[in-house]
């Protein structure tokens, strides 16, 4: 069995397989993971193809994987999924972001720059 599947944003208000040149020839089953068909069995016999990526994609492609499908991912652009763990700041520094709130804002801001300018243009190549 060959199924498509298709991911897009959860912020995007109507959910549809984009349209493109032989999409109406294709006769298996074809769906976005928000509207995920439950008649459809994954199993090795299966190979899915994935359009985009992303979080969802990430989850869907793991638990395809783990069903035993084989999975073909097409994308534009690599995403990069790594572990984030918390770590716990120290009392001292707790109360000084309670006083200063300016400080949380600097440390957020100070770790979404190195995550958006510096990591992503090492993946990138840039």
């Amino acid at each position: 069995m060959l199924i498509l599947l298709f991911v897009r944003p959860v912020f995007y208000i109507t959910l549809n397989c984009p349209d493109g040149p032989g999409i109406d020839d294709f006769k298996s089953a074809k769906f976005h993971t928000a509207q995920w068909d439950h008649k459809v069995n994954i199993s090795e016999a299966t190979r899915v193809g994935v359009i985009c990526t992303g979080s969802r994609a990430a989850q869907a492609i793991s638990e395809l994987i783990k069903a035993g499908a084989k999975v073909c991912v097409l994308q534009r652009i690599p995403q990069w999924i790594m572990h984030l763990s918390n770590f716990n700041f120290s009392i001292t520094m707790q109360k000084l972001m309670t006083r200063y709130p300016v400080m949380t804002k600097m440390h957020h801001n100070a770790g979404k720059f190195f995550l958006e300018h510096i990591l992503s243009k090492q993946s990138q190549g840039t």
